[in-house]
């Protein structure tokens, strides 16, 4: 856990070369790589627009980035987010990953697994020895799970051993004829579930509906709650705005940086944002279990929800900057029309949340990334 916290608060403040652990990470690289023959006998750290890791790691490794390859030795877990994630490598203990794609081959896991995506492959030569806890749009599961799982996603098929309970939400779940699911099936779909021949499982099949939501209010109480959201749409969006002019002109060079980040650096963002956003929730609960650590949880889940904000807020300016493009134009207006983007696209069922979801986290990540080289170039000159 004090490892955990010490890479979190590693990323979020400053790279020191002081430190005890290995950090390989440069904005002027697009690659980063452990190569075959190397070998780390710490915790490994690695971002960039593309990340692999031939060689060995004895500790924990935590990989950001756009594209992200494993086929080494990790001796601890693997902690990783990014655009693409491919997995063939050796993990002694736990995987806990998030991207866009996500494909485990010809891997072995010691432990548990813990995965976000937009699709995941658990492939047929995979083994994991614990349980699994996923989401995913599209899921194959075709390697082997040890210790059951509880998976949630539109598209998901069990071809394989899964040795204990599974726990399934989807509104399309297959079974394929290699599926042997030692223990119960619980799926809650109001489509029945398709179990093909040869498909077995050991305990009871169960199918629990989701029921239709019904809204039932008056005509009145509609309305009122229409016209409340609506202002709090609109007071929001010219707080937005407001609070955007004063990043812009009060902190031009910082706010430069941030968007400069964003448009070259977008994957590797991306990777920070969404590691932070993993990694936000363990380090809150562990400062609350040492008790003194109780005030520093909230002041940290304030910055973090501080700059998710002005996260939104640099993409709507981004947004303005790619529409404007070369044109010479007033930052006041680039941000404006930046905002009314975001705003419009964020209001689209589904694809807004999802939106909204990847631009906080790819601001977010250009932040911490911007308030990194500050502090660096701060400290070059000896100002801190």
């Amino acid at each position: 856990m004090k490892k955990i916290i010490f890479f979190f608060l590693f990323t979020l403040l400053l790279a020191t070369s002081s430190t005890k652990t290995t950090f390989a990470s440069n904005n002027q690289e697009t690659n980063v790589v452990l190569e075959k023959n190397q070998t780390v006998n710490k915790d490994y750290f690695a971002a960039g627009n593309n990340v692999s890791l031939h060689g060995t790691v004895n500790g924990d490794a935590y990989l950001a980035g756009g594209n992200i390859l494993v086929d080494g030795i990790v001796n601890g877990d693997l902690i990783a987010a990014g655009g693409t994630l491919i997995i063939n490598g050796q993990i002694k203990h736990n995987i806990r990953v998030a991207g866009g794609t996500v494909v485990i081959n010809n891997s072995q896991i010691g432990g548990n697994a813990t995965i976000g995506a937009g699709s995941l492959m658990l492939g047929d030569t995979a083994d994991l020895a614990g349980s699994m806890v996923a989401g995913a749009g599209n899921m194959q599961l075709l390697g082997t799970i040890g210790k059951g799982a509880s998976v949630a996603g539109g598209r998901i098929s069990i071809s394989n051993l899964i040795n204990g309970d599974v726990n399934v939400g989807s509104s399309n779940l297959t079974l394929d004829p290699s599926a042997n699911i030692k223990g119960n099936l619980t799926y809650y779909s109001n489509n029945k579930a398709t179990v093909n021949q040869g498909a077995t499982v050991s305990g009871i099949i169960k199918q629990n509906k989701i029921p239709a939501y019904r809204k039932e209010i008056s005509q009145g109480a509609s309305a009122f709650f229409i016209t409340t959201a609506i202002t709090f749409k609109v007071v929001g969006f010219i707080a937005a705005f407001l609070i955007g002019l004063l990043l812009i002109y009060l902190l031009p060079v910082f706010s430069a940086g941030v968007s400069k980040t964003t448009r070259n650096h977008f994957w590797l963002s991306l990777g920070i944002g969404a590691l932070t956003a993993i990694l936000t929730p363990i380090i809150f609960i562990a400062l609350l279990i040492t008790i003194i650590g109780i005030p520093i949880s909230f002041i940290f889940v304030f910055l973090i929800i501080l700059m998710s904000y002005f996260a939104k807020i640099y993409i709507s300016f981004v947004i303005g900057q790619k529409i404007f493009a070369d044109r010479k134009t007033a930052p006041v207006w680039i941000l404006l029309l930046g905002l009314v983007v975001f705003t419009v696209i964020s209001m689209i069922p589904i694809i807004g949340g999802i939106f909204q979801a990847f631009a906080i986290l790819v601001g977010l990540g250009a932040i911490l990334i911007t308030d990194r080289d500050y502090l660096l170039l701060l400290r070059s000159k000896k100002l801190i």
